[in-house]
C-alpha cells in the first residue's frame, strides 16, 4: 500500500470570463479522475487530487454566485490540467473585477492568475474549449485540442456535468 502524501499543496489556477460564464483551469498534470474530488455549489469550487506524489487541495470561494445546477457548468480532466466552464448566476451582470471573494488570496504568488490582459475578449485557448464543449461527443466531430495540453492529439473529451457531484 502506498503512503499518503505528507504535504498538501495549493494548485495553481488560471481563469478568464465572459459576461455569463467563468473559465477556470487547475494547472496540474496527471490527475487521476477516479481519485479526484471535485464539487461545485452556488458559492465555491473545491478540488482535491494528486499528481505524482504531490497532493493538492484548493477551494475557490467565488466573488459572486454561480449556477451549479446549469447543464452548461462542466469540467474536463485532461493530461496536463483540469478545465472548468462555470455559468454565472446573474448572466447579465458586469464582468467580475476578480475571481475570489477574499482579496488577499489573489495576492499570493502564483496562486490565482488572470489569463487575459483585459476581461472582455476571451483568449484562444478558452474560446477553443467553448467550441469543444458545444461539439457533439458521439465521434461525428473532431474538435481542436486544448492549448493546456501542449502537443496533445485532438480527440473527444469526457466532459462531466458539475451538478450532482458530491
Amino acid at each position: 500500500m502506498a503512503a499518503a502524501p505528507a504535504h498538501v499543496s495549493t494548485a495553481p489556477i488560471l481563469w478568464a470570463q465572459r459576461k455569463d460564464s467563468l473559465f477556470v483551469t487547475i494547472n496540474i498534470p496527471d490527475v487521476d479522475p477516479a481519485k479526484a474530488t471535485i464539487t461545485l455549489d452556488g458559492q465555491r469550487l473545491t478540488f482535491e487530487g494528486t499528481s505524482g506524489k504531490t497532493a493538492y487541495k484548493t477551494t475557490l470561494e467565488f466573488l459572486h454566485e454561480v449556477d451549479a445546477t446549469d447543464t452548461e457548468s462542466k469540467y474536463d480532466v485532461k493530461p496536463r490540467c483540469i478545465l472548468f466552464h462555470v455559468i454565472k448566476k446573474d448572466k447579465d451582470s458586469e464582468y467580475w473585477p476578480r475571481l475570489l471573494k477574499d482579496k488577499t488570496q489573489v495576492r499570493r504568488p502564483a496562486a490565482i492568475t488572470f489569463a487575459l490582459a483585459h476581461p472582455p475578449p476571451v483568449d484562444a485557448r478558452h474560446a477553443s474549449w467553448v467550441r469543444r464543449l458545444a461539439a457533439p461527443i458521439d465521434g461525428t466531430h473532431d474538435p481542436p485540442s486544448l492549448a493546456c495540453a501542449a502537443g496533445e492529439e485532438p480527440g473527444q473529451a469526457g466532459l462531466v456535468p458539475l451538478r450532482g457531484r458530491g
